[in-house]
């Protein structure tokens, strides 16, 4: 009955793990942030990282040219993105060779015999190009007008009405390969959709621009920057599509109220003058000043600086202090019976509306029953329906975290996590031997690098991480630690993680191969980066938390059996 009244896109394990409540508010909250982006015959939508969405110019056959389709599709596309809630930054960019070659020259010409030339007289053939000039300008004004930051990502060929198309961007990235040209004198027009009308109001240089737009000639990057067009270069179509990713992705983690504000002025501020820009800002911050992201923003502002502080402590200081951390790690409090609550309850304020998110990759762990139930992390967040359950010979596609890995988890492994996910096992520690790795099935096993517990069992223990610490450690290292934080915000401990461990994952995500970050881990196996005595450099495979813990370090070095899961440096 219940799977009648859900969306035929809702993910079946999700469906499962809630059958089980009558909860319609947690229901109808989740639905919102699983459903699936709307479909369009012209474009392709995408979420590459959280509330960012990705738009593809979706026509790779005729070079993304712009017919009528695409030009109803933007429109529509941009007016739902404008208010869609799950959506704080927008990518626009092309599928296949190219940006887009400018209006379907064919589109134009069918135009031009079909309605207008059965029309005799001039007055009234005047009036119906003038409704098809102003449907043309309500498409790309939709994408101007789209409170959320819009990030182009232009190679290729930028032609025509492409430019128009940029015009109604924010911000503007470009490969080095790329050729653009205005077009529209060669047609016998001027440019009526964007071009001329916005572009004069925020480019560098007025002169060489109309050059450009009265010769109609082609020009590449270097007078594309020269004018303003472009704000940054990069080498391939990959590398500019994964910048202005990165960048949304930043954008994305601000304040929306300040970052939509933000554009509402600027775009304000370029059509009015500047005392009724002053007015405009007045009676706008009037009300946002109210908004509780301000409050927000200054206590995390002043949590990061004492952070950032702490760690600056120099090389020298942290050998000095080697015993006291020492101490500090021994005194940490042990999980008990009575904190079983604790380990898994989550801070119930943080579940509104928007704090709900859904997580775009799959997330699956095998689970061989070796572990507390109350205490494993990964059975929460099959419960929450972030996490699917794997059988025994089930294959996954994915980055699997195993110690039967030969490669280290790193940020090349970025595109295979955005298509295929991660997986765990979750195992008892003390029990590695008894577990079936090899009934795991899949080609990308990997290995953590060290990282440091903050889990209730497990607090200060290096490479001994529960399932959620091992998601959202593997998360943070391919670029995706927005992810990450969904996770960890689940449990009270868990923000403690991204902490405790900030310098060595921002080490870890700066490396360009497994082969950099395995000589990160081994400056710190070697002591050159020392991190105390508690350093267990094989320790890295995380499975859940378990209360065998308690058989102590000599058991548990006979169970191991380190040398099979140190870390290989291997060219795989």
């Amino acid at each position: 009955m219940l799977r009648t009244n859900l969306s035929k896109d809702f993910p079946d394990f999700l469906l499962q793990s809630i059958c089980c409540t009558v909860d319609r508010t947690l229901i109808q909250s989740i639905q919102r942030f699983t459903s699936s982006l709307p479909s369009y015959q012209t474009l392709k939508l995408t979420y590459p990282q959280p509330r960012v969405v990705l738009v593809e110019l979706n026509r790779p056959t005729k070079l993304n040219a712009i017919n009528k389709q695409l030009f109803d599709d933007l429109k529509t596309c941009f007016e739902y993105l404008n208010t869609e809630r799950t959506c704080r930054a927008i990518v626009l960019t092309g599928a296949g060779r190219t940006f887009t070659t400018g209006i379907d020259l064919k589109y134009l010409s069918t135009f031009a015999t079909g309605d207008v030339a059965q029309i005799d007289d001039i007055a009234r053939k005047a009036l119906h190009l003038r409704r098809f000039i102003h449907e043309t300008q309500a498409s790309f004004r939709a994408i101007d007008k789209c409170e959320k930051p819009i990030i182009a990502a232009v190679y290729g060929h930028c032609l025509g009405a492409a430019i128009d198309l940029l015009s109604s961007c924010d911000i503007r990235y470009s490969s080095r390969e790329t050729i653009f040209s205005i077009k529209e004198v060669d047609m016998g027009i001027a440019a009526d959709i964007s071009t001329l009308q916005i572009l004069p109001k925020v480019i560098t240089n007025h002169s060489l621009f109309r050059e450009l737009v009265y010769t109609a000639r082609a020009f590449k990057i270097d007078e594309a920057q020269q004018i303003g067009l472009i704000s940054q270069v990069f080498d391939t179509r990959e590398a500019v599509i994964d910048a202005a990713i990165c960048l949304a992705s930043k954008i994305a983690s601000k304040s929306p109220v300040a970052v939509q504000g933000s554009k509402i002025n600027l775009n304000y501020a370029r059509d009015h003058t500047i005392e009724e820009n002053f007015k405009f800002a007045c009676t706008w911050n009037s009300s946002m000043l109210l908004s509780e992201d301000i409050v927000k923003n200054v206590m995390a502002s002043t949590e990061k600086n004492s952070i950032d502080s702490s760690n600056k402590m120099s090389h020298r200081t942290a050998k000095k202090n080697h015993h006291k951390d020492r101490e500090y790690i021994d005194r940490a409090p042990k999980a008990t019976n009575d904190d079983e609550d604790d380990f898994h309850s989550a801070d119930e304020e943080n579940d509104e509306d928007d704090s709900i998110e859904q997580i775009r990759i799959p997330l699956a762990m095998w689970d061989v029953n070796q572990c507390d139930p109350k205490r494993c992390t990964g059975r929460k967040l099959v419960r929450h329906g972030f996490v699917k359950p794997l059988k025994l010979g089930n294959h996954f596609g994915g980055i699997i975290l195993s110690p039967m890995g030969q490669k280290c988890v790193s940020p090349e492994d970025k595109q295979i996590v955005l298509e295929s996910g991660i997986a765990v096992v979750d195992c008892s520690w003390a029990k590695l031997d008894e577990t079936p790795f090899s009934r795991m099935k899949g080609k990308h096993l990997r290995l953590l690098p060290y990282l440091v517990a903050t889990n209730n069992v497990n607090y200060g223990k290096p490479c001994q991480l529960s399932c959620v610490e091992a998601f959202a450690a593997a998360l943070a290292i391919v670029g995706l630690r927005d992810y990450g934080t969904i996770l960890l915000d689940k449990f009270k401990w868990g923000h403690a993680f991204y902490t405790l461990n900030a310098s060595l994952l921002e080490t870890y995500e700066k490396c360009d191969s497994a082969q950099a970050v395995i000589e990160c881990d081994r400056r710190f196996r070697t002591g050159e980066e020392s991190f105390g005595d508690s350093y267990q450099p094989n320790r890295d495979m995380p499975p859940s938390e378990s209360s065998e813990e308690e058989e102590g370090d000599e058991a548990y070095e006979e169970n191991l059996h380190v040398e099979n899961l140190s870390l290989k440096t291997t060219d795989e």
